[in-house]
């Protein structure tokens, strides 16, 4: 699921199909002026703003603007959020932790 962990699948769904139905797809990113189709431009939540019906509520912004407003901006061969960096030897659950004497799936094996 996209979007904030706290709200019900279905409303934040729901709350986009309503913006579209009734303003339609984001066409032009308010930030930098970039125009695009719904995939190239979002419908973004502002900042201090709450996931109602309420168009005041919403700004159009192009995927990298998004990116940098919400700080979750991910540059080109990158796959990790700017407030979720994993550190070197930090694990995300006990199951992904390599555990003393268990030998890795993968070790001795060529790379191809």
């Amino acid at each position: 699921m996209e979007g904030p962990t706290h709200l019900n699948k279905d409303f934040y769904r729901d709350l986009h199909k309503w913006i579209q139905y009734h303003f339609g797809n984001a066409k032009e990113c308010s930030f930098c002026e970039k125009k695009g189709s719904g995939r190239e431009i979002h419908w973004a939540l502002k900042k201090g703003k709450k996931y109602e019906p309420n168009i005041k509520n919403f700004i159009q912004l192009c995927v990298h603007c998004h990116g940098e407003y919400d700080g979750t901006l991910i540059e080109k061969g990158e796959r990790r959020s700017i407030k979720t960096e994993i550190k070197k030897g930090q694990h995300f659950s006990k199951k992904t932790e390599f555990k003393k004497g268990i030998i890795p799936w993968n070790k001795g094996k060529k790379k191809t």
